[in-house]
């Protein structure tokens, strides 16, 4: 009987190891830019701490899929102000806060500073089912025809960030 307890005890040290070991490996994962064709028309999202619902720009910008919920989720908006005190002349980084609410934000935000120009609330998971999501956290790059044209998934480091991304925002610029 005790054998019974002892093998069900090892069997869910072990499953927690490995799930704790995939969302270590996932933190530490940026997907490469893969092309894409997601089409964001305006919704009706409200933004944060603003009266006003989201409209995105007419000129290519990065929108960023975040949860307040999700580990890796901290370490990529750490990244993102890494990169925005770094370099200037970014362009628009949008935030879609996925899963949370003003509440959310606002002790997210507390210990870690905002690196978006704005920060869409996304609560009931709408304007992200538009982008067909899987993971968290996802950018998009969108062209000035709201238009995702590019998407990584995972948390961005300063390399990846330079190499591909603003090369690929200054392409689609032109």
């Amino acid at each position: 009987m005790i054998q019974k307890y002892l093998g069900i005890a090892a069997f869910f040290f072990i499953a927690m190891f490995l799930t704790h070991m995939l969302q270590v490996v996932r933190i530490d994962f940026t997907s490469p830019l893969t092309k894409t064709e997601v089409a964001f028309p305006d919704h009706r999202i409200p933004i944060y701490q603003k009266k006003e619902t989201l409209t995105l720009p007419n000129r290519s910008h990065l929108l960023v899929f975040f949860s307040t919920k999700c580990k890796a989720c901290e370490f990529e908006i750490i990244s993102l102000n890494k990169i925005k005190k770094k370099y200037t002349n970014l362009p628009p980084m949008i935030g879609v806060a996925v899963y949370s609410n003003s509440d959310d934000l606002k002790t997210f935000f507390e210990k870690k500073e905002n690196p978006f120009n704005e920060i869409a609330i996304d609560e009931k998971n709408e304007f992200s089912k538009l982008a067909k999501l899987t993971d968290l956290p996802t950018v998009f790059i969108v062209n000035q025809n709201k238009t995702g044209v590019f998407l990584t998934k995972g948390v961005l480091d300063q390399n990846f960030f330079v190499k591909n991304i603003l090369s690929k925002i200054t392409e689609i610029s032109k």
